[in-house]
């Protein structure tokens, strides 16, 4: 009896995964929750967290170094409005390089249409 080996073969769209992460983020950010004390920390350091992860994740030729020291002072900074105020800072800095890298959105020309044809009725109606 001979042994079958099935390899799988599983492809990553790592844009996907950034955008994925992106989500988390910007979800993140809209739960913070000002009501008490507690509630704000909590949901700060879980913005803080996607925003965290989002940076491993990111290869290390789209990381951007501001935004790596903005991270770390918003670490330091304690649990404030500042600190929100510094994160917010590094995403948006780390969205401008994933835009100058063209990384988030794929443009793609599609040609619908040629210029030099030229139909009248008939040709029209002939078809």
């Amino acid at each position: 009896m001979s042994d079958i080996i099935t390899q799988y073969l599983q492809t990553i769209d790592y844009v996907a995964v950034l955008n994925s992460a992106l989500n988390e983020i910007f979800r993140r950010r809209s739960e913070i929750n000002l009501e008490t004390t507690y509630n704000f920390e909590r949901s700060l350091r879980r913005y803080m967290r996607a925003v965290e992860s989002f940076c491993v994740i990111l290869l290390p030729s789209l990381r951007d170094d501001e935004a790596g020291e903005l991270i770390k002072k918003a670490r330091n900074n304690g649990v404030n409005w500042k600190t929100v105020e510094l994160l917010d800072k590094a995403v948006e800095k780390l969205l401008r390089r994933l835009d100058q890298r063209k990384i988030l959105i794929k443009a793609k020309f599609l040609e619908v249409g040629r210029s030099d044809l030229s139909f009248d009725e008939e040709d029209l109606l002939s078809s």
